[in-house]
């Protein structure tokens, strides 16, 4: 018996989901083990906001910086959003 549509539509969201996570396991390897020692150093001492911008303008995606800080993606993302209104950079 055919599957319904919304069965269907379940079914992709589940698989989407679960590739999800392997993608980001690839984000996280994407930083060599020497960018992130060299980010670590650069970052050293700094608050999460300026840490997170410097890291940002130099090209380091939220994802990077969130595996750098040991903060959620979604956080970096906030506290690069609130410093650029703020005007810090």
């Amino acid at each position: 018996m055919p599957k319904s549509k919304r069965q269907r539509r379940r079914a992709a969201r589940k698989s989407s989901r679960s590739t999800g996570s392997r993608k980001a396991q690839k984000g996280d390897e994407a930083l060599s083990r020497v960018e992130r020692l060299l980010a670590l150093l650069y970052i050293k001492g700094l608050q999460p906001t300026e840490a997170a911008m410097r890291l940002t303008a130099i090209g380091f995606t939220p994802k990077n910086i969130a595996s750098l800080l040991g903060k959620p993606p979604n956080t970096v993302s906030q506290l690069i959003s609130r410093a650029r209104k703020a005007g810090q950079r």
